[in-house]
């Protein structure tokens, strides 16, 4: 009776686990169309003979579907959508192979959301110490309208203690801002809690600030002293002189400078006067067979191209007189 109930049993767990395979189970052309892609090649491996090509092809479709789906969460990601981005790729996480731009975009995601959480909580706090500071004043303005008494202004006053508390918030989100290389809020939150509490002062914090701050501005200078250099080469190719006048002018300034500079600057003035050479030569040619007026603008041209070649000025002046005069002569012979 026993081993004919183990029997029944064994009959009953069969039947149940092929109804259930009947019921749940997928092909494989079912699965990537429901973008099932994980489990598609998991199915395709159990497969005997094992279909490399099926399996690639599985791959790729795969590869295109994270790739669209992956700019999806990064719009989600710049419009501040962070449940949604979240849920999104919880999903992609679940149906697709594993990739490491997932986990690259997961940081970016927890990263975004802690430092959107801490720059608003640092706002508030901010206008918590602008309120604070209101109350200060209108204390002293109390004082000073009926004499009353300044309790307040000791460092055991409530309104004291409130600002000390605030300080030190002040201090963690400043803190946590360097972490997050955010030094501007850094600075932000450090500045406005040593006003509310002088004795909040923390040289590790501000060194932190000044020389994160400094770094920083000399990377976004070198940043833009590359791009300014690359578009001055290829306005040299172009022979663009205006691009080129403008380009000079600002890698001339003193916060750019080193041998690349240098030698981009040198190289640009170079073909200036090289440049402006030419038109002076065509500019006399062209004066000597009477063309006064295109003389000038070839001059005129020259001397944009390159102002330390002062007799350019005299040579316009010179011609400018003898145009006037030969106008005045046209004149007189018209009446």
């Amino acid at each position: 009776m026993f081993k004919l109930a183990i029997v029944c049993l064994l009959i009953t767990v069969s039947g149940c686990s092929t109804l259930q395979q009947g019921i749940w189970f997928n092909s494989i052309d079912e699965l990537i169309k429901n973008n099932q892609y994980q489990q598609a090649i998991h199915q395709a491996k159990r497969a005997h003979p094992e279909d490399t090509a099926l399996i690639k092809n599985i791959e790729r479709q795969a590869n295109i579907y994270r790739r669209q789906q992956l700019k999806l969460v990064n719009q989600l990601l710049e419009q501040k959508q962070w449940a949604k981005a979240s849920e999104r790729l919880f999903i992609l996480k679940s149906t697709l192979p594993d990739h490491r731009q997932f986990q690259r975009i997961e940081d970016r995601l927890n990263q975004l959301r802690k430092h959107e959480g801490l720059f608003l909580a640092c706002q508030e706090a901010l206008a918590q110490a602008n309120y604070l500071h209101s109350q200060t004043q209108s204390q002293l303005f109390e004082y000073r309208d009926k004499q009353t008494d300044l309790f307040w202004w000791q460092s055991n006053s409530p309104l004291q203690h409130q600002k000390h508390l605030l300080a030190d918030k002040l201090i963690s989100y400043a803190q946590q801002a360097i972490l997050q290389n955010d030094l501007l809020l850094a600075q932000k939150a450090y500045n406005e809690a040593v006003t509310l509490n002088e004795n909040a002062k923390n040289k590790h914090i501000s060194e932190s600030i000044k020389h994160g701050l400094a770094k920083q501005n000399a990377a976004s200078i070198q940043q833009q002293q590359t791009k300014l250099i690359r578009e001055l080469n290829e306005a040299m190719i172009e022979e663009n002189f205006e691009q080129i006048i403008a380009l000079v002018s600002k890698l001339s300034k003193p916060s750019f400078k080193g041998k690349d500079v240098k030698e981009a600057v040198e190289s640009a003035q170079s073909l200036l006067v090289f440049n402006a050479k030419e038109l002076d030569l065509l500019g006399d040619s062209v004066y000597r067979q009477g063309d006064i007026e295109r003389a000038m603008t070839l001059w005129q041209q020259a001397q944009t191209l390159n102002s330390s070649m002062t007799e350019l000025k005299d040579k316009i002046n010179r011609a400018k007189k003898i145009q006037q005069k030969l106008n005045l002569l046209r004149g007189s012979q018209n009446q």
